[in-house]
């Protein structure tokens, strides 16, 4: 009988060892995860504010974006790694009463339009990323010395202009894989369904522009 609770005992201890150390190795995966969060973003009239956070997953980052107003939270969204999301911009719309956000991936850009009516929230996806690739091999020039370069798409963030309280415009540039070029974006949501617009492509005017920090 002494024996087996000695057995018993035994693997009592086992199963503590192996409990606390499965304890320690969650520990140490959540530690290494440090969460980043970039200043708010903050609405002209100055009730809302948009936060973005952000930490390495295990297939790349992870992003989370909160839309609030009075501490109240009205749109939560969140990026897998998977999405393989490099940054992720804002804009608010004079009226405060829509912004558009930009999620940047390795070789291109995707918009989301937030409309804020009291405490709801519209959103629409645009699939921008998809279009423009569709676009540049239909519009411009293949050129050989480019095939081999890797595919980089975004929008100039610092263009991003907003014409009336329902309408915005940007530049949209791209390179690699044998295309190099830009176009204009124009996003319009003064009815009720958002349209988005973009222009004929046309070869990139500043190469630098992928070296600006926008």
């Amino acid at each position: 009988m002494n024996g087996f609770w000695l057995r018993l005992r035994a693997v009592e201890n086992r199963g503590s060892v192996v409990l606390l150390a499965l304890f320690f190795v969650l520990a140490a995966h959540t530690h290494s995860a440090e969460i980043y969060e970039d200043p708010p973003v903050v609405s002209p009239d100055e009730s809302k504010k948009v936060g973005i956070r952000f930490w390495t997953a295990d297939m790349g980052t992870e992003w989370s974006i909160t839309l609030s107003q009075s501490h109240r939270v009205l749109y939560r969204r969140h990026l897998p790694d998977k999405l393989d999301v490099r940054y992720v911009k804002v804009s608010w719309a004079p009226s405060s009463q829509a912004l558009l956000l930009g999620e940047n991936y390795k070789d291109g850009m995707d918009l989301t339009l937030l409309r804020i009516r009291h405490r709801h929230v519209r959103v629409t996806h645009f699939d921008l990323a998809d279009r423009m690739v569709d676009k540049e091999a239909r519009e411009l020039p293949i050129q050989a010395a480019l095939q081999s370069d890797a595919p980089v798409e975004r929008v100039m963030w610092s263009s991003l202009k907003w014409l009336s309280s329902t309408r915005c415009t940007m530049l949209y540039i791209m390179h690699g894989l044998g295309y190099e070029g830009e176009g204009n974006v124009t996003i319009d949501f003064h009815g009720k369904r958002p349209v988005m617009k973009t222009s004929h492509l046309r070869p990139l005017s500043n190469p630098d522009s992928f070296n600006a920090g926008d």
